[in-house]
C-alpha cells in the first residue's frame, strides 16, 4: 500500500513525531509527506529512504483563496502521484475542502481524515471558526474515514451525523514507552550538564506558538518567584515565538531561572530532570508530550482545556488557566513529595503504545483498500 500523509508542515510537533514512530511499525505500507508550506527549520524526524517528503508551492492571499489554491495544487500533485490511501493529519474541517477536490477529481485513493485538535489557532479566529463550522456540516461526507484524539477531537472535527455514515475510530497517537522510563543516572547527568544541582525543576515541552500560551508560563515563573528562587524552568521546543519569549524574560529580569533548551531528539533524559511537568496550553487534541512526561512518572499541570483522556494515569491535575496562582500553589505543593511513578504498564494497558496503534492504523488501511470501508 502507498499512503500519503497531508500535514501542514514537516518540522519538529507532535503530528509529525507520531507519524516518524508509526513508520517503524509498518509492514504492508509506504509513507510519503506532502506539506501544505515547507517547514522553516529543518525537522529532527527524518524518514527512511523509501519515504518521499514533497512541499506544496508557496500559496499567497487570504486564507479562504489559500484554501481553495491548495485544493487545485494537491489534485494536480495527484495527476502524477498515485497512492491507495490519502491520510489528511489536520486540526479543522476546512480540511474536507482539500478532500472534495480529490473527490470530485475522480482519484481512486481512499480518503482519511484525522483530527488532531479541538480548536483554531490564531490569526484570523472568527473567520476560520466559520469555515470550519460551515465545511463541518455541508462537506464531512468527503472522507472514507474518520480518526481522532479523543472524544472533544472527534465533536470537534466530524457531525454526530456523518459519523453515523462512516466508520470512525478514536486512536492514540501512541509512544515508545519503554523509552521515558524513569532513569536516574540520565536524571543526574542532564542535572549536572545545564548546572541544576538540587533545584526544584519545573519543566514543559512544546512548541513555541500561540497555543501553547507561552506568556502564561512566564507568568508561572514570576508569580513562584515570589515564593523561592531555589528553582529552575527547564523549557524544552522552538518555534515562531522562541526568540520573543527570551527577550520577554529577559525585560521581565526571570530569564536567569529558565533553561531555553531549545530542539532536542532525546526528551527522555530531559524529563528525568524534572520534578514536575506543566502543559497550561490554551487548547489541544491529547497532548503526546503529556503521556511521555507520565509515561516518566512525573506529576503534571495541564490546563483544564485539554481533554479528560490526557490523564490515563492518574497523574494529572487539571488546572484553569484564568488562576495563575493555583498552579504556583500546586507546584509548592508538589515541591516536598517528588517522585517519579512508574506508569508502564498502566499505559501499555489504557493503549498508548505506539506499536499497537501503528497495527491499527495499518489495519483500517487494508479494510479501506480490500473491504471497501467497512468497520474494523
Amino acid at each position: 500500500m502507498k499512503v500519503l500523509h497531508i500535514i501542514s508542515a514537516w518540522g519538529n510537533g507532535g503530528v509529525e513525531r507520531y507519524i516518524w514512530n508509526y513508520t517503524h511499525y509498518f509492514e504492508t505500507c509506504t509513507i510519503d509527506i506532502l506539506t501544505l508550506r515547507k517547514g522553516s527549520k529543518e525537522s529532527i524526524f527524518k524518514l527512511e529512504d523509501t519515504s518521499k517528503i514533497y512541499n506544496l508551492p508557496e500559496v499567497k492571499g487570504n486564507y479562504i483563496k489559500r484554501v481553495i489554491e491548495r485544493s487545485k495544487l494537491i489534485v494536480e500533485f495527484l495527476k502524477y502521484h498515485q497512492y491507495n490511501m490519502v491520510h489528511f493529519d489536520m486540526t479543522s474541517a476546512d480540511v474536507f475542502l482539500l478532500a472534495r477536490a480529490i473527490r470530485k477529481n475522480g482519484f481512486a485513493c481512499k480518503i482519511v481524515i484525522h483530527c488532531h485538535a479541538s480548536d483554531v489557532e490564531p490569526p484570523n479566529v472568527p473567520l476560520k471558526k466559520l469555515l470550519h463550522y460551515a465545511c463541518r456540516a455541508f462537506l464531512g461526507n468527503y472522507a472514507d474515514y474518520y480518526i481522532a484524539l479523543s472524544d472533544d477531537t472527534m465533536r470537534w472535527m466530524f457531525t454526530q451525523k456523518n459519523l453515523k455514515r462512516k466508520p470512525s475510530t478514536i486512536l492514540n497517537c501512541g509512544i515508545e514507552l519503554q523509552q521515558f522510563r524513569y532513569n536516574e543516572a540520565e536524571r543526574q547527568n542532564v542535572r549536572d550538564r545545564l548546572d541544576l544541582g538540587n533545584k526544584f525543576v519545573i519543566g514543559t515541552v512544546g512548541r513555541f506558538s500561540q497555543q501553547k500560551n507561552l506568556p502564561f508560563i512566564l507568568e508561572i515563573v514570576e508569580k513562584y518567584l515570589k515564593i523561592s528562587e531555589d528553582f529552575c524552568l527547564l523549557w524544552v521546543g522552538d518555534g515562531e515565538y522562541f526568540e520573543k519569549i527570551k527577550k520577554e524574560a529577559q525585560i521581565k529580569g526571570i530569564e536567569k531561572y529558565i533553561v531555553f533548551y531549545g530542539l532536542s531528539d532525546a526528551v527522555n533524559p530531559l524529563l528525568s530532570a524534572m520534578d514536575v511537568f506543566i502543559l497550561p496550553s490554551l487548547y489541544e487534541g491529547n497532548p503526546i508530550v503529556g503521556i511521555e512526561a507520565q509515561a516518566n512518572g512525573l506529576r503534571c499541570l495541564i490546563s483544564n482545556t485539554v481533554t479528560r483522556t490526557a490523564n490515563p494515569t492518574g497523574l494529572v491535575t487539571f488546572l484553569n488557566i484564568s488562576d495563575v496562582d493555583h498552579w504556583v500553589n500546586e507546584l509548592e505543593n508538589y515541591k516536598d513529595g517528588i517522585h517519579h511513578e512508574d506508569r508502564i504498564e498502566l499505559l501499555i494497558e489504557k493503549g498508548h503504545d505506539v506499536k499497537h496503534n501503528a497495527e491499527k492504523m495499518e489495519q483500517i488501511y487494508k479494510t479501506l483498500i480490500l473491504d471497501d470501508g467497512d468497520h474494523i
